[in-house]
């Protein structure tokens, strides 16, 4: 008799077919997680700009971008942000265009609005399974 050492042909095939099922759930569940990520990332980025922003509104300032209230044009997060205002009407938006995430989120957009009646509202251009409760997904984005 002699003993067995290792492991058999069979063995292996079904240690590769249990990682290949698992690799197969959790892949997408990761992408997805990445792109929640990216979208709520980006709703924080612009969602810091608004105290800045009604500052310089309650002082009169007109806002035609980001420097103007101190923010840097592009970020980490966001490779473009746009904000814009007009002091008279107190109605203005800020706007984020998503870098650094998974494809299903990149170039897509976070606009903060405001308005004098409800305030600040969130919306995303990012498909609807990503965007948090918060920032509802919008077509008009």
């Amino acid at each position: 008799m002699t003993d067995q050492k290792g492991f058999t042909l069979i063995e292996i095939m079904i240690v590769i077919a249990i990682i290949g099922v698992l690799a197969a759930i959790a892949i997408p569940a990761y992408s997805t997680y990445q792109g929640r990520s990216s979208v709520l990332a980006g709703v924080a980025e612009g969602g810091s700009l608004k105290q800045a922003f009604d500052i310089s509104l309650v002082q009169g300032t007109i806002i035609t971008s980001a420097a103007d209230i101190g923010a840097a044009a592009s970020s980490y997060n966001c490779s473009s942000q746009v904000v814009n205002s007009n002091a008279s009407t107190g109605v203005g938006t800020i706007i984020c265009t998503l870098a650094n995430g998974p494809s299903s989120v990149k170039g897509q957009t976070v606009t903060w609005t405001r308005d004098n009646v409800a305030g600040w509202s969130c919306t995303t251009s990012a498909a609807s399974s990503l965007a948090p409760a918060g920032c509802p997904h919008s077509t008009s984005n």
